[in-house]
């Protein structure tokens, strides 16, 4: 367990230019980002690659962009299950990708009480100019942002590929409040998809 550290980029941990392998029980619990303008309040990847073969919690971080976990120009692979809850960022709550990153879901992962802050978007997932593929049972339930995408943010030419099975459920924001796409990004699904009871003060509920 990782807990407890604030930081000024990866609050938990910073991986910049390596590869790493997490086996057994992993948790990335209490940590934040000190500093405005950094990610990752329990992990961020920098420049490198992860492999998750054994579950992981990811709970309570905070920071600029991605308050549990930010991937930043890497690929990070879930082979177990995850958990993303109650993490806060203004980009991302949970989780935020970006520059040419990649992330691939085979397990079961849940997102759920993530918030994006501040006016930010993406309250369980943003993703910008990267690419997210879901192979496994993906939840993206409960979660706010103050701005845009209550559920996930999918921005800037990025890519979400919904391959399992995606439920999108009970999020809420000003615009978009299950999921919202800008600027020449594209949503594939090929599995299964649960679109239930997002709300937006706006549009897009």
């Amino acid at each position: 367990t990782v807990s407890t550290s604030p930081n000024i980029g990866g609050g938990g941990a910073l991986i910049k230019y390596s590869h790493v392998q997490f086996s057994g029980h992993n948790e990335f619990v209490n940590n934040f980002v000190s500093k405005e303008l950094f990610a990752g309040g329990g992990l961020q990847l920098f420049n490198s690659s992860a492999v998750f073969t054994g579950p992981v919690v990811f709970r309570n971080g905070t920071a600029q962009s991605g308050g549990g976990l930010a991937i930043s120009m890497s690929q990070v692979h879930f082979h177990s299950s995850v958990l993303f809850s109650f993490n806060t960022a203004a980009l991302g709550g949970a989780l935020y990708l970006d520059l040419s990153s990649t992330l691939n879901i085979t397990a079961d992962a849940t997102i759920e009480h993530n918030r994006a802050l501040q006016g930010g978007g993406g309250g369980g997932i943003f993703i910008s100019q990267s690419t997210l593929y879901n192979f496994g049972f993906l939840s993206v339930n409960n979660n706010t942002a103050d701005y845009s995408g209550g559920g996930v943010v999918i921005e800037f030419n990025s890519t979400f590929a919904n391959i399992g099975q995606l439920n999108v459920q009970n999020n809420n924001a000003t615009e978009g409040g299950g999921i919202q796409l800008y600027y020449g990004s594209l949503f594939v699904c090929k599995g299964q998809l649960r679109v239930i009871g997002n709300t937006a003060t706006n549009a897009g509920g």
